[in-house]
């Protein structure tokens, strides 16, 4: 068993073995930001920085390398690599697999979203998320300038769909693998932090959301919202939560 944590400078890795726990760095210096496995290669994990790409290890994440052999995260130069260096989410469908690979989407700053169907080596831009009405409104306060995707929740029983948290602004959704995407719902949350979709009951979305410091975009927020018709309508029962809500998990 492994456990993984990733910290402002440094990815730590906990491993078991017969009954203690060793701890060992990696990805010292790079700034990692998110992590994410292949449901169906256990064994391969993808890791985004902030300023050095996205990274792949097929052993648990006791080595790594940089995702640039055809077009990949550090090479700005060809059409179908991550032009950002500053990887802000990533994750792996466990619904829609191409050969032996999940499919892989990661998250940039700015916020652009791209897909992979042969473990990393090269990537779609999936350009339309960019095109959305809600666009020119999204925008992180401590860098106002730019915004990036926070969080990314492929459904883990609908083959196709996904929804994309984009800090700050909107949570959105597509339909079909990211090809095509519907902008934010009214009521919704626009600054969702974490978001997780029940495995048993089917369409149910939680989102923790930095919304909880009051309104944005003229209207009052919540920290802790919940959708059951993934994502139509949203509903906040947050009576008794005293703080900000940063996390939700399942």
């Amino acid at each position: 068993m492994n456990m993984y944590l990733v910290m402002e400078k440094e990815l730590l890795v906990l491993r078991e073995k017969h009954g203690e726990w060793q701890a060992e760095t990696t990805l010292v210096g790079m700034q990692p930001t998110c992590l994410a496995f292949d449901p169906f290669q256990p064994e391969r994990l993808y890791c985004g920085t902030f300023g050095r790409g996205l990274w792949r290890s097929l052993d648990a994440g006791t080595s790594w390398q940089p995702i640039g052999d055809v077009g990949g995260a550090l090479d700005v130069f060809h059409d179908n690599g991550i032009p950002h260096a500053q990887i802000t989410s990533v994750a792996v469908s466990s619904t829609e697999q191409a050969g032996p690979y999940g499919v892989v989407y990661a998250g940039t700053e700015p916020a652009s979203l791209y897909r992979s169907e042969d473990g990393g080596k090269s990537w779609q831009d999936l350009k339309k998320l960019r095109d959305l009405p809600s666009a020119p409104d999204w925008s992180f306060p401590p860098r106002p300038y730019t915004n990036h995707v926070r969080w990314i929740t492929p459904d883990p029983l609908v083959a196709g769909r996904l929804f994309v948290a984009v800090e700050a602004g909107a949570l959105i959704r597509s339909f079909d693998g990211g090809q095509t995407w519907e902008d934010r719902q009214p009521g919704g949350p626009l600054d969702t932090h974490t978001l997780v979709m029940h495995r048993q009951a089917p369409d149910r979305l939680y989102s923790a959301a930095g919304d909880g410091f009051g309104r944005m975009h003229g209207r009052a927020t919540h920290g802790y919202n919940e959708s059951l018709d993934a994502g139509t309508t949203w509903r906040y029962p947050d009576a008794g939560l005293e703080h900000l809500i940063s996390g939700v998990w399942q």
